[in-house]
C-alpha cells in the first residue's frame, strides 16, 4: 500500500449551521492574529466584567476615593461649627453625605445641627441613618432614641413614633447596660405611653446604675400619686429629698399629696401647713410653675394662716 498523498490537515473544520441544520465549513482564525483583532477581542471578553460581576469589584476600588470626599467636607463642617457658623457647617455635612452616604459621623452631625436649626424631620432621616450604617456607636443610637421621642410630642401618630423610640433606647441600653441616661430616657418613654408598670421596672434599674440619683424617685413617686398610692409615693418622694434636699418635684409630689389629704378630711391638723411648706419650697426652686402657684394661692384663700405660719426660708417636714 503506497503512502497517502492526502493533502496536509488545515484549520478548517466542520460545524453545523444553527439555522439550516446543514453541516459548514469554517476556518479558525489560525495561530497568526492581528493585534488590532487580540484589542477587540480582549476588549470584548473585558464588557461584561465592567457592565455586570465586575461593577461591585469597581466600586470598591471608587470607595476610598469617596470616602476621602466625606473626610475633607466632614473636616470643613467642624471647622465651621468651631467658628459658630452652623450654616456652612450644615453645607459642609451635607456635601459629605452625598459624596459617601455610608459616613455614619457625618450624618450625626449634620442631624444635631438640623434639630438645632428646627428642621427635625431631616433630622431624624440623617439620625436613623447614622445608627444605619453605625449600628454599634452608643452616641448615634442615644441621639436617635432623643429625636423620636422628641417628635412624638408634636406628632399626630404619637404612640407610633414613641414605641420607635422605645426600640431606640433598647438597642442603646443593649449597646451600654451601664448607661443611665438610656435607661432613664426608656423610663420616660414607657410613662408618657401609659406603660406604668414597665416603666417603674425600668426606672428601678436605672436607679441600681446611679444610685444617688432624685430623679429616679421622682419617677416613680409621681407615677404611685397618679395611681392613688399615696404612702407609697410619699416614701419615694421622702427618698428623693435624702439624695437631693432642694429637690422641687419631691417637695411638689409631697405638698399635693398632703393639700389632698385636707380636702377630703383625711389628714391632721398641720396637713395645709405642710401642704403650703413644701409647695412653697418647690416654687421657690423651681419659679415657673403656674399649676403650685394656683394652689398656693387657693391655700391662701382658704386658710390664710397657713402660709403665715410656715417661714419661707424653714425646712418643711415631711
Amino acid at each position: 500500500m503506497g503512502r497517502c498523498r492526502c493533502p496536509p490537515p488545515t484549520w478548517e473544520k466542520m460545524s453545523r449551521d444553527s439555522e439550516s441544520g446543514f453541516a459548514v465549513r469554517r476556518k479558525s482564525p489560525g495561530p497568526h492574529v492581528s493585534a488590532g483583532r487580540l484589542f477587540l477581542v480582549c476588549a470584548a471578553a473585558a464588557l461584561p466584567l465592567l457592565c455586570g460581576c465586575g461593577r461591585a469589584t469597581f466600586g470598591r476600588m471608587m470607595r476610598p476615593l469617596k470616602c476621602m470626599a466625606a473626610e475633607h467636607h466632614t473636616a470643613s463642617g467642624d471647622r465651621y461649627l468651631s467658628r459658630g457658623d452652623h450654616g456652612a457647617a450644615i453645607e459642609s455635612f451635607s456635601k459629605a453625605v452625598q459624596a459617601d452616604p455610608t459616613a455614619a459621623e457625618a450624618h450625626n452631625k449634620l442631624a444635631v445641627l438640623l434639630d438645632l436649626s428646627g428642621r427635625s424631620d431631616e433630622a431624624l432621616r440623617h439620625h436613623r441613618d447614622a445608627v444605619k450604617h453605625a449600628p454599634e456607636n452608643t452616641v448615634y443610637a442615644l441621639a436617635l432614641a432623643r429625636a423620636l421621642r422628641s417628635a412624638a410630642s408634636t406628632s399626630m401618630a404619637r404612640e407610633r413614633i414613641l414605641l420607635a423610640a422605645v426600640r431606640a433606647y433598647k438597642h442603646a441600653c443593649w449597646l451600654d447596660p451601664g448607661q443611665f441616661e438610656a435607661a432613664f430616657e426608656l423610663g420616660l418613654c414607657y410613662r408618657d405611653l401609659g406603660q406604668f408598670d414597665e416603666a417603674v421596672q425600668v426606672f428601678r434599674s436605672a436607679g441600681t446604675i446611679d444610685r444617688h440619683s432624685a430623679a429616679v424617685f421622682d419617677q416613680v413617686g409621681e407615677i404611685y400619686a397618679l395611681r392613688g398610692l399615696e404612702n407609697e409615693a410619699l416614701a419615694e418622694f421622702r427618698a428623693a429629698l435624702e439624695r437631693r434636699p432642694d429637690d422641687p418635684i419631691a417637695h411638689r409630689g409631697i405638698g399635693r399629696i398632703h393639700l389632698a389629704r385636707h380636702r377630703r378630711g383625711t389628714g391632721d391638723a398641720l396637713c395645709l401647713a405642710r401642704a403650703a411648706a413644701h409647695l412653697r419650697k418647690s416654687l421657690r426652686m423651681l419659679p415657673d410653675q403656674p399649676d403650685v402657684e394656683a394652689d398656693l394661692n387657693a391655700i391662701q384663700a382658704e386658710a390664710p394662716r397657713a402660709l403665715i405660719a410656715i417661714d419661707a426660708d424653714a425646712e418643711a417636714t415631711p
